[in-house]
């Protein structure tokens, strides 16, 4: 199967109506690669090439323009029967293709690991200290989807903490990792947010993030918006 053969079934498979729907959740520049598939309907592709070897010429080939061409190429690293360090040649090759935040959130959910201190050195080695959006998203919603763990709590709040890009997806990222990490971890998010660890942008925002979980409690509920008040009195006599 060839780069185009895949496009040609995907093409197949659209659904126009829902090309136009989700359009209007995306970027204008990524609005002209849309084909227009469902998510599970990539996810039933993607792992039926799995089973009839498709896989390997799709991922040794190059990575189609389309949106969706992109994400069956992710989530086939996440599904294809891949050693860590294969998996991780591929991602070398896809993550720079990466282009708005559908393919990269859909992506990171299929990936798997068996060892997540390698899969960390690596995140940490390519992706941590780029200056492109979509990479500096990628290493954030990787530790969203990988690292919620006590034991990796420090290393995520430093990750979260070193990343200062201004762009609205990372800085989207950085706030949602955060808020997830609140309903596990909240006096340690807390703490972080309040020591003035991240710019005022994000720390508004993952205020937002927490307020909008049903995972949390009235009281911390009422502290998060005291919080946000505060902020917005400090914001006014700025």
């Amino acid at each position: 199967m060839k780069n185009m053969d895949l496009f040609a079934i995907l093409s197949s498979m659209a659904d126009e109506k829902y090309r136009l729907f989700s359009c209007k959740l995306l970027p204008d520049a990524v609005r002209k690669t849309v084909i227009g598939v469902r998510l599970p309907q990539l996810r039933t592709l993607a792992k039926n090439m799995v089973k009839n070897g498709a896989y390997s010429i799709v991922l040794n080939s190059s990575i189609g323009s389309t949106m969706e061409e992109k994400m069956v190429y992710g989530m086939l690293i996440g599904y294809a029967p891949l050693t860590d360090e294969q998996k991780f040649e591929y991602l070398l090759k896809f993550v720079p293709k990466i282009d708005c935040w559908s393919v990269c959130d859909c992506v990171c959910v299929s990936l798997k690991f068996k060892d997540k201190k390698k899969l960390w050195a690596f995140l940490l080695k390519n992706y941590a200290k780029s200056t492109a959006e979509f990479e500096l998203r990628f290493v954030l919603v990787m530790a969203l989807n990988h690292f919620l763990e006590e034991k990796y709590l420090e290393d995520v709040l430093r990750l979260v903490e070193n990343i200062s890009s201004p762009a609205y997806y990372v800085v989207m990222a950085q706030a949602w990792l955060l808020s997830m990490l609140y309903v596990k971890f909240p006096q340690s998010v807390l703490d972080f947010l309040t020591s003035h660890k991240v710019s005022t942008i994000v720390y508004a925002k993952t205020l937002q993030k927490i307020l909008e979980s049903r995972q949390i409690s009235q009281i911390q509920r009422e502290k998060i918006k005291n919080l946000r008040y505060l902020l917005k009195i400090k914001a006014t006599e700025q």
